[in-house]
């Protein structure tokens, strides 16, 4: 049988020789390079044909820098399916990632197993696969507004996030002014007068699991 060759990007050795060790076994994919880095995994992709490059984020997923790698693969690449394994997925970043053309978000929350399953589903199909913790977060995202404004929810949740106001005003393309209102209105409505209250208040009511409506 056939198998397909993946690309595989994780800072730590020893967890890319257990991915490598999963999706060898499967007797679907054969795991064609291990990368420690972004460099390391562009090399690969640009040098062979792989189907697949899985790739572990620890930055901001909505960081400009990650959404350029992903639109550089799939240039180098054309086809090539990208699935991101992250413990930093939020709700709003499920579109954008979507645009950007990723195939498969998966949650550190899931087991390793899970990164397998979807690399099978979406080679069967087009459409974009979301795991089930991924897909919670998504859910959550029509579940609780706190009174706020889609706005107000939006800037709140990249804050508690760690971005400033200013990377917020530029990732949304609005002014700094527009920003801080949304801020201090929000803070408002909740009853917050500060920074370490708003972070209190976003671990206590799953914030960061709450969406925003673009």
């Amino acid at each position: 049988m056939q198998t397909l060759p993946i690309a595989i990007m994780h800072p730590y050795p020893l967890v890319l020789g257990a991915l490598s060790s999963l999706f060898n076994s499967s007797g679907k994919f054969r795991v064609a390079h291990i990368c420690l880095n972004y460099e390391q995994l562009i090399s690969a992709i640009g040098i062979s044909q792989v189907n697949f490059a899985l790739i572990d984020i620890d930055s901001h997923i909505l960081d400009e820098n990650v959404q350029n790698m992903i639109r550089r693969l799939i240039f180098i690449r054309p086809g090539i399916k990208v699935v991101l394994y992250s413990d930093k997925i939020h709700s709003d970043a499920i579109a954008v990632l979507k645009r950007t053309g990723v195939s498969a978000l998966i949650s550190k929350k899931d087991m390793p197993e899970e990164l397998l399953s979807a690399c099978e589903q979406i080679l069967q199909s087009n459409e974009f696969y979301l795991s089930e913790n991924i897909k919670e977060i998504d859910s959550r995202s029509h579940e609780v507004s706190f009174g706020l404004s889609s706005k107000e929810l939006e800037v709140i949740k990249l804050i508690v996030s760690g971005y400033t106001l200013v990377e917020i005003a530029e990732l949304k393309n609005r002014s700094l002014s527009t920003i801080s209102t949304h801020k201090y209105n929000a803070m408002r409505k909740l009853g917050i007068n500060s920074n370490t209250e708003l972070l209190k208040f976003a671990y206590e009511h799953n914030f960061f699991q709450s969406a925003v409506t673009e």
